[in-house]
């Protein structure tokens, strides 16, 4: 009789033990999903708030590149790629981004290095690039930019070609003497 409790003890304690440590792996492997879950919450929260400091900073960065560009007499630059936020604030600077294929910024570039006082033509009323040694590029502008770059007009430029409107509401609209 006392081996037999014996046994059964031990089969317990087996059982026991082998439900414990199934029960320890299952917590651990939960666990390991929940913190890697959390992890990569914490790292696409982290990447996007990264992200949208990145574009606050080229939004700066960009708008400083293009006043002090036109500070120094440039009126346009040439790549193969600008960021949006770049070619927004140039223009609203009137400083115009011509977007060239690589292929002809490359050609650009060689013939800068390989001739002496190499000079170029942007003509926005055109959009092409050319040289007098034959190079020749079109290039593509949303017609808005274009007509505010040759027209020398900004966001206030814009509002002011509607003075009259202006006026006339105003005329119609008196602001009121309390609030």
């Amino acid at each position: 009789m006392g081996s037999f409790r014996k046994r059964l003890l031990v089969l317990i304690i087996g059982l026991v033990i082998v439900t414990q440590t199934v029960t320890l792996a299952a917590v651990l492997a939960s666990t390991r999903r929940t913190v890697e879950a959390r992890a990569a919450e914490q790292l696409r929260s982290g990447s996007a708030f990264a992200e949208q400091l990145m574009r606050f900073r080229a939004g700066q960065l960009a708008n400083g590149v293009a006043v002090l560009a036109a500070d120094f007499g440039f009126r346009a630059v040439i790549s193969s790629s600008f960021a949006d936020i770049f070619a927004n604030n140039s223009s609203k600077n009137g400083f115009l981004t011509v977007k060239l294929s690589e292929d002809e910024v490359a050609q650009l570039m060689q013939r800068a290095q390989d001739i002496d006082d190499y000079q170029i033509t942007v003509d926005l009323e055109k959009c092409e690039v050319r040289d007098d040694q034959g190079f020749h590029a079109k290039f593509p502008i949303d017609e808005f930019v274009r007509h505010c770059l040759l027209n020398g007009l900004d966001d206030i430029g814009l509002t002011l070609q509607h003075e009259a409107e202006i006026k006339a509401y105003e005329a119609n609209h008196p602001a009121p003497t309390t609030l």
